[in-house]
């Protein structure tokens, strides 16, 4: 009978671990997601993952499955046909948990945290407005802004598309970014 109390008490100490790793993981944004899955024909889940600033500060930026099947929406209906156009796209920015988010500053409405929006680097300024034309013309969209760093000198496109949420808003403007 000593055993067996033992063995249950040894039993509900390995739940209540398995429970607070899982609440961290839930925190943290991370689930049992497989990174390396092909959201759409040229993009694969890790290309909207990856963030230095995750890594720096050890933080699990890994989406639930809603947000991946919102992602493989975005690539299906909106970037394919980017790609399609312009050759291979580079992602700086997709999915991001709500820790992330907060640490670079981002909304806490943010489509990145919904799997909604994806940051594109675009290169100089005349291929960059290129895009946002192709784009604006071409695929659905929620959001498309062009932005602009003048300090670094940089562009980029933020793209978002509600999948499972009604009223894409169909917004497209460009701003100037003033971060150093």
């Amino acid at each position: 009978m000593e055993n067996t109390m033992k063995k249950e008490t040894g039993n509900k100490i390995i739940e209540q671990i398995k429970n607070e790793a899982i609440k961290e993981q839930a925190k943290n944004g991370a689930t049992d997601v497989d990174l390396k899955q092909q959201l759409s024909e040229h993009f694969k889940l890790s290309e909207f993952t990856e963030s230095g600033t995750a890594r720096r500060h050890k933080i699990k930026n890994v989406p639930g499955p809603r947000e991946v099947e919102r992602l493989r929406y975005l690539c299906v209906k909106s970037l394919e046909p980017m790609r399609r156009r312009f050759g291979a796209i580079r992602i700086t920015s997709g999915f991001r948990c709500k820790k992330l988010n907060a640490m670079v500053g981002g909304s806490p409405t943010s489509q990145h945290v919904l799997g909604e929006a994806a940051d594109i680097h675009t290169g100089g300024r005349e291929l960059s407005e290129k895009m946002f034309g192709f784009a604006k013309q071409n695929v659905p969209f929620d959001q498309l802004i062009l932005e602009h760093n003048p300090v670094h000198g940089i562009y980029w496109l933020h793209i978002s598309l509600r999948s499972d949420r009604p009223g894409n808003r169909h917004e497209a403007f460009f701003i100037k970014v003033k971060k150093s």
